[in-house]
């Protein structure tokens, strides 16, 4: 059975139990037009304070990714802040058996278990600059290579950075990368409650 949006919408507030008219109005209007017609392609910055519901928000354009798009993959969370320095290539892209001291297996890290799904990076402002340049290719090209690994592979995760800060405050500091914002084509930005 084909669902028109609005079906779509409906079947993915319920799953998520996202309340709210005013807020599932705006998000009736604004995941079909800056996602779903898009078929997914686009980076998606979800951006509000604290305690608006972006978890919840991210969870619900998953489950309407699933069902407009027939994306089967995992929902999967991240919080930026908890990958210090060093910790996000490797928990990201992954890493091979004996890239580093330590690496004593095979790691498929997170983009390959969000293959067909939704990755959500959460907090994304807490990402240091390197790691910002890093997730600018991945982000641009939709490749990325685990360490210490010669093949260059690709995505098909739906990419979510959410943060509840405003990057473009952060850009015109020069603590943020502008171009990093500018892959985010999809903007949906929550209301506070």
């Amino acid at each position: 059975m084909i669902m028109n949006h609005q079906q779509v919408m409906n079947e993915s507030f319920a799953r998520t139990g996202l309340v709210g008219s005013d807020l599932r109005d705006q998000l009736c209007r604004d995941i079909p037009a800056k996602v779903l017609l898009r078929r997914g392609r686009d980076v998606v910055l979800l951006s509000g304070p604290t305690g608006a519901g972006k978890e919840r928000i991210a969870a619900t354009l998953h489950e309407a990714a699933r069902q407009a798009l027939a994306r089967s993959g995992d929902l999967i969370e991240v919080s930026c802040a908890n990958l210090g320095r060093g910790l996000f290539e490797s928990e990201l892209f992954g890493y091979r058996r004996g890239a580093y001291t330590g690496a004593d297996r095979d790691h498929e890290g997170l983009l390959a278990k969000a293959q067909g799904g939704t990755l959500v990076l959460d907090e994304v402002q807490a990402l240091a600059a390197d790691d910002q340049a890093r997730l600018l290719r991945l982000l641009g090209e939709r490749e990325y290579r685990a360490v210490g690994d010669e093949r260059v592979r690709t995505s098909d995760a739906l990419i979510v950075l959410a943060s509840n800060t405003d990057l473009k405050t952060l850009v015109a500091a020069g603590k943020f990368r502008r171009d990093l914002v500018d892959r985010a084509l999809a903007k949906l930005v929550v209301p506070p409650l």
